[in-house]
């Protein structure tokens, strides 16, 4: 509607996941560089974490345009709320394979058939999982269990898991603790900052053809606050703000018309408050004070960062954990086999301890024998 008035050739803010515009900000090429590493290094498990709207699904989509071979079988998930058999056959579906509903079994062999087939073929195989924070524990151990074929110099298969920070916490669970340890390569994404939240509305603008100082330093800063630099939130604000210049008749976009998204929106796909409420109850719009804000975005910043610590922590204690439990596991093991050889060498002992009674007793029965016979 407003394309032609702004002079764009594109939508800037269409918030369909694009690879042509993604921004690459400081946090998106760090995220980009571990996918990369993860797929090139052969790693059995990458995980991709973020909140909703960070641009999980567009970095998906670059790395699998950018490091993924097109002999690649990649098979893309993205309905998870879904059994563990039925993950099994959605799989099948998407290496087009026959399918084998209510025979898990049968399932099993067919996807370990087509992954020892590729490998003899020399072809890869990838799964991207989206939205992976909906699996259950029991389709996550499913997923674990196919892993476990391998060849001697490289994984049969690799697992891309994409989801929300409540992913990386189901996988602190006790009961998951085998698949935590097969991670190889982890990243969380977070939300953009306020320099980066000006060079990504710039960014876009440009890329469409429009001018890059289309909204005024004042637009952006309140897109700032009340996205907290997500960018699905940022387009939802900018797209609607477009429309409300253009209403206006106006080539800048101004405070005011984010200022109006934001009331007219009530939180619903932006950050949940309106920014004056998120700052300080009873503030006007146009007395919200940005250096609260940046306050609050940086006590948010830290307390993540803590959490992430936190999660750090509780993941190394799990893999001790678990590291102790694969010790007392061969422990028990080699108690076992100790018992085992001593039962057997008990055994033949008492075998050997029977054959010389026998071989003594022998003559002493027979003298029994005959002296009863001569009586």
């Amino acid at each position: 509607m407003y394309n032609e008035f702004f002079g764009f050739t594109n939508t800037p803010f269409d918030i369909v996941p694009n690879p042509d515009f993604l921004f690459l900000s400081q946090r998106h090429k760090t995220a980009l560089d571990h996918l990369e590493y993860g797929l090139t290094s052969g790693a059995s498990f990458i995980l991709l974490t973020g909140e909703i709207g960070t641009g999980k699904t567009t970095l998906v989509r670059e790395v699998l345009r950018r490091c993924v071979p097109s002999e690649t079988e990649v098979a893309l998930v993205f309905q998870t709320n879904v059994s563990a058999e039925q993950l099994l056959n959605m799989l099948l579906t998407e290496f087009e394979l026959p399918t084998h509903p209510g025979d898990k079994p049968a399932a099993l062999d067919q996807i370990n058939q087509f992954l020892v087939q590729k490998y003899s073929q020399n072809r890869k195989v990838l799964i991207v999982v989206d939205e992976a924070q909906n699996l259950s524990p029991e389709a996550l151990e499913e997923l674990r269990m196919l892993s476990n074929l391998q060849s001697d110099d490289r994984m049969l298969l690799q697992v891309l898991l994409v989801g929300q920070p409540q992913l990386k916490r189901k996988l602190l669970d006790p009961g998951l603790a085998q698949f935590a340890q097969r991670i190889g390569v982890n990243y969380h994404l977070t939300g953009l900052s306020d320099e980066e939240t000006v060079e990504y509305i710039s960014y876009r603008l440009t890329k469409s053809g429009g001018q890059p100082d289309l909204f005024s330093p004042e637009a952006t800063a309140l897109v700032q606050q009340a996205s907290l630099g997500v960018p699905r939130s940022i387009n939802l604000i900018c797209g609607s703000a477009l429309l409300y210049a253009f209403a206006d008749q106006q080539h800048t976009v101004s405070r005011e018309h984010v200022a109006q998204v934001v009331e007219d929106k009530s939180g619903l796909g932006v950050a949940g408050q309106q920014p004056w409420e998120r700052l300080t109850p009873g503030l006007e719009p146009a007395a919200a004070q940005p250096q609260l804000a940046q306050a609050a975005f940086a006590q948010a910043t830290e307390t993540n960062q803590r959490l992430g610590a936190m999660e750090g922590d509780l993941r190394t204690l799990l893999n001790s954990f678990g590291s102790y439990q694969d010790e007392l596991t061969r422990r028990i093991e080699s108690i076992q086999e100790h018992e085992r050889k001593t039962s057997q060498e008990l055994a033949a002992r008492c075998a050997r301890l029977e054959n010389v009674v026998r071989r003594v007793a022998a003559p002493l029965v027979e003298q029994a024998k005959k002296a009863k016979e001569d009586q």
